[in-house]
């Protein structure tokens, strides 16, 4: 993390430390997409969607991170449960979209390259002013 990134070099260890925080995401979100994303470093698919299903029952709504990392992101029935944020929450997961095929917003997609260096996704102040603007105009929810 000092980097910026949350990166694990060894596979195994990034499989073990998953297993390790994921006991406790219920308590802090954080630790679900944490381990998600040790998950992914370890190419280990089913333990992301499994972390994907209790996190979206402990919070009644999905992280986009997880979704995106379970290669979940898909356009949603009206009753299904949320995904939030709007955009991905760990600044490495914006290298992830285009990988995935997930399109944000136009404003959104423009402020890939504002993006503050940081572990999480933080905007430039004018990129902020945009993008809550666009929230206003209902372009996105």
């Amino acid at each position: 993390m000092r980097h910026g990134v949350f990166r694990l070099d060894d596979q195994q260890e990034a499989a073990g430390l998953a297993a390790h925080i994921r006991v406790d995401k219920g308590l802090d979100p954080a630790l679900g997409l944490y381990a998600a994303y040790a998950y992914g470093e370890a190419d280990r698919r089913r333990d992301i969607e499994s972390v994907r299903m209790y996190m979206e029952q402990d919070l009644a709504a999905e992280l986009f991170d997880v979704v995106m990392l379970a290669r979940k992101m898909t356009p949603r029935p009206l009753y299904a449960r949320a995904i939030v944020p709007f955009c991905p929450m760990l600044t490495q997961g914006w290298n992830l979209l285009r990988a995935h095929r997930i399109a944000l917003s136009k404003v959104l997609d423009d402020a890939q390259d504002e993006l503050e260096p940081a572990l999480w996704t933080t905007f430039k102040p004018a990129r902020i002013q945009m993008i809550l603007e666009a929230i206003r105009r209902g372009e996105i929810i």
